[in-house]
Formats: C-alpha cells, sequence, structure tokens
C-alpha cells in the first residue's frame, strides 16, 4: 500500500478502473492496471507545446517571449544526457521509445514486455537531467533544420500548415511546430534551461501508466525516482487577440504532385467550456463530421464512385482550449469541386435535418471506437494525459453519448458557415 494520497476512478460498465497518485514532488501519476497484458507503457506528458512562446513566471513582470520551435527543440535535446544517449540506453532493455511534440503538449513515452522498471527509470531520468551546451546545441540545430527543410516539400504537411494559416491571424498554431531554420538559429543552451524551469515541474507534468502492473508498487517505484522534479510553477501564457472570421479563404501552392491534394478548414470559435463541455463538444463535432462525410455517407459514396474523391477522403476534429477547427482531406482532380460540394451538403443538412436513427447509430459508432481504446495501453496511457490537462474524467465519457441529441448536431452544423472556411490546395507543377 502506497503513503500517498491517492483517489480511485472507475467505470464498472467498462470494467476499467485508473489509480492517481499524488507524488511526493506534487505531480499526478496515473496507474490504469491491464491484468493479463503482455505490453506495458509509460508515457510522461508536459502541458507545453509550440503554441506557449510567449509568457511570464510568477513574480516576474514583463512576458518573455521566445523563438517558434523551442518546444520541439526541447523534446529532442531531453534524450541526450552526460551519461549518454536515452534511446541507446532503450535500445539495451528492448523498449521502443519515442517522443512528440503538438501545438499544446510534449510526451515522452516507451512501450515494453518485459524490464518494465529499468525503462522507467530512464524515462524519468531523462525527464530529470536536461543536458544543453552551446555545442550540443548548435549540433541540433543543423539536424532538425534538415528536418524542417525536409517538410517545406513535403506536399501533406504544406497543405495542412497553409489551411492553418489562412484559418488563423495571430494564433501561433498557423506556424510550423518544428519553427523555421531562422527561428531555431536562435535558440541557445540557457534559453532551453529557462523554458525547461518555467514549463518541466509538477503543477504542468503528469506520468500515466498502463499495463499488468500492481498501482502500489508501481506508484512507490515511481515516486521515488521522481527526486528532481522541480516545484509547481504558476506560468501566464499570452496570446494577441483572434478574430473569429478567417484570414483568408483560399491558399494554394505547386509542388511535384501527380495529383492536386486538398484540406478544406472550419474554423470553430470557442464560446468556452468546462470539462464536461469539452468532452460534448469533442463527440458532437466528430458525430457531425461523420455523419455528412463518413465513409457510410451519401455524400462519400456519391463522389468515390464519381471519382471525385478517393481513399485518401480523411475527417477529423481537433479541439484544445486554445482553438478548434474540423478538417476534411484528400485528393482530388478537382478540388474547388469537393469544396462546393461540401458546403452544398452542410447546408442541405443544417436544413432537412439528420433522422434520429442515423445520428444514434453514428454515436453508438464512436462509443465503440472509445470502448476499444481501453485494449491498447499506449493509447490508454495517452488518453489519461489529455483527460488529465482538460480537467476531466474519462470515464464520465460514456454518459456524453446519451445525453446529445439531434439538435446540438443541427445547431453545429449551422455555425459551419462558407465564411468561416479555408480551402487550401497543393497542385501539381506545370
Amino acid at each position: 500500500m502506497s503513503n500517498m494520497d491517492y483517489l480511485i476512478l472507475e467505470n464498472k460498465l467498462l470494467n476499467e478502473e485508473t489509480y492517481i497518485f499524488k507524488s511526493d514532488c506534487g505531480m499526478s501519476i496515473y496507474i490504469t492496471p491491464k491484468p493479463g497484458f503482455y505490453k506495458k507503457c509509460a508515457m510522461f506528458g508536459v502541458k507545453y507545446g509550440s503554441l506557449k512562446n510567449r509568457f511570464k513566471k510568477e513574480g516576474e513582470k514583463e512576458f518573455t517571449e521566445i523563438p517558434d520551435g523551442v518546444a520541439h527543440f526541447l523534446e529532442h535535446k531531453l534524450f541526450e544526457s552526460e551519461t549518454g544517449d536515452a534511446f541507446a540506453k532503450y535500445a539495451k532493455t528492448g523498449a521502443n521509445a519515442n517522443a512528440f511534440t503538438s501545438f499544446t503538449n510534449t510526451a515522452y513515452y516507451f512501450t515494453c514486455t518485459d524490464k518494465f522498471e529499468e525503462n522507467l527509470k530512464i524515462l524519468t531520468d531523462l525527464m530529470q537531467t536536461p543536458y544543453f551546451t552551446p555545442q550540443n546545441v548548435q549540433k541540433e540545430q543543423g539536424i532538425i533544420g534538415q528536418e524542417i527543410n525536409m517538410y517545406l516539400d513535403h506536399p501533406g504537411w504544406r497543405v495542412y500548415f497553409n489551411l492553418l494559416d489562412g484559418m488563423y491571424h495571430t494564433l501561433p498554431v498557423k506556424r510550423d511546430i518544428a519553427g523555421s531554420v531562422e527561428s531555431i538559429s536562435k535558440i541557445t543552451s540557457q534559453m532551453l534551461y529557462d523554458c525547461y524551469d518555467t514549463f518541466y515541474n509538477a503543477s504542468n507534468m503528469v506520468l500515466s501508466i498502463c499495463g499488468d502492473v500492481d498501482p502500489f508498487e508501481t506508484a512507490n517505484y515511481a515516486n521515488s525516482l521522481l527526486t528532481d522534479i522541480k516545484p509547481a510553477k504558476q506560468v501566464e501564457v499570452s496570446y494577441d487577440e483572434e478574430p473569429e472570421n478567417v484570414l483568408k479563404q483560399k491558399v494554394s501552392q505547386k509542388l511535384s504532385v501527380s495529383m492536386p491534394l486538398f484540406n478544406i478548414g472550419f474554423k470553430d470559435n470557442l464560446n468556452g467550456f468546462n470539462s464536461d463541455t469539452f468532452i460534448f463538444k469533442e463527440i458532437l463535432g466528430n458525430a457531425c463530421l461523420e455523419i455528412m462525410f463518413g465513409r457510410s455517407s451519401d455524400f462519400y459514396n456519391k463522389h468515390y464512385e464519381s471519382g471525385l474523391i478517393n481513399d485518401s477522403f480523411d475527417l477529423e476534429y481537433t479541439l484544445e482550449a486554445e482553438f478548434s477547427h474540423t478538417l476534411i482531406s484528400g485528393e482530388s482532380e478537382n478540388p474547388k469541386k469537393v469544396y462546393e460540394e461540401v458546403l452544398k451538403t452542410i447546408e442541405e443538412t443544417a436544413k432537412n435535418g439528420i433522422p434520429e436513427r442515423i445520428f444514434k447509430r453514428q454515436l453508438n459508432i464512436l462509443k465503440a471506437d472509445f470502448i476499444k481504446e481501453f485494449n491498447n495501453v499506449e493509447t490508454t496511457a495517452r488518453n489519461m494525459i489529455d483527460a488529465h490537462f482538460h480537467s476531466y474524467n474519462i470515464y464520465n465519457t460514456l454518459k456524453m453519448f446519451d445525453v446529445i441529441t439531434v439538435s446540438d448536431a443541427i445547431k453545429y452544423i449551422r455555425s459551419m458557415k462558407k465564411e468561416n472556411s479555408v480551402l487550401s490546395t497543393i497542385m501539381p507543377k506545370e
């Protein structure tokens, strides 16, 4: 039994439970036991992504502004220490390790089948032992600079960030997560230490573990490793005011592609939400997209059969505290026609409504997908981190599938107006 304070979240229908421990350093540890599972996962989440490039620490009067790309740069550099590269250490244990930086968060994780405690020590060590020097920062600038240049000609990357650039006026989501070659050239070792000190602390981090582990023994062991996590700090992040309208409705670029690519986006102007409305809106946004444009929709089948779209056609709803939008993407010989048909479908659905049986069926599909996610230790660990950072109980999600109505969907669909949309295309070079 652990001496740490803890609580248990559970859902008897799912037969799932998660233990949340408060470590001695003040950081939360989520442990989701999976008896009989072969694989285990541990993931550190840090509430620090590419958006947060202007901030003020507790006790400071002025905001600090940093170049684009620091969060991603920091993610790369934390794997290096005075005792060697963390990936080399994982290679010896047989674990699969990785990390990623998004607009809002950074995560570091591994999955393994054995040597879990050894792997957890590697993970906690890299999180607590930053090692930045002018020499290794300069070396990394070259490596990340090559990565950035590679993506400048990547059609799928460019069509997406061109869309965001057209959608947002000032919010840093419009800029590449990795920054630019120019912006990362301004990064220094001291800047990395300052950002690490600001964001890598007990109030801004969480450890999520999922697999066949004893929650109390694992929590005690993890707690014994977390000796150098910095105390909680208050950080104020500042953004320029973002207008509700999009910056430009059409963005196009020519690259070496055999068929045009398109991204169609609708800017969703957030009117504030709490933990419950966050889950509500996430389910609602995905349900509306799938009903109108999913693989079983009239839209998809009609335009797939005609050849206007192909099986690259995809849908995504992105919701964060700072921004949200829908994304419809794919390939087509006539992206403008796809855009027109998308607008037409939205208008018709808003006018004619959605049959109750179709709406309920889609909610049941999304509910089934949500339940299946608990069979994946990596996805479960990540979902717990997302729930922690957005302050909701993930096991309450099931209830939301029963309270969303057709009228909620129609209200949301009517908010998807042409003036809040952007068409981004990548056209073949002539």
